[in-house]
């Protein structure tokens, strides 16, 4: 999936303050109905294990659940909610 691969590309680089962890909701169900996840890709951000509300403009504050194109968008995504 492409937004793995962007995941994995800049985990080295981000991490010193973030850490990336892949989980297949087919394996964890407990996540999709505490965390409402329905769409094939969804990236969320937690801080010392809570969630952390993000504003990307498009009414869903919860997660981000398209796919980036470049590794450089996640990195800067990454620090600014850092």
């Amino acid at each position: 999936m492409q937004q793995d691969e962007i995941l994995y590309k800049c985990a080295e680089e981000v991490s010193n303050f973030a850490v990336v962890y892949l989980v297949d909701i087919t394996e964890v169900p407990d996540f999709n109905t505490m965390y409402e996840l329905y769409d094939p890709c969804t990236v969320m951000f937690f801080f010392r294990n809570r969630h952390i509300m993000v504003d990307f403009g498009t009414g869903n504050n919860n997660k981000m659940n398209w796919a980036l194109k470049t590794k450089q968008e996640m990195i800067d995504i990454l620090e600014t909610v850092y």
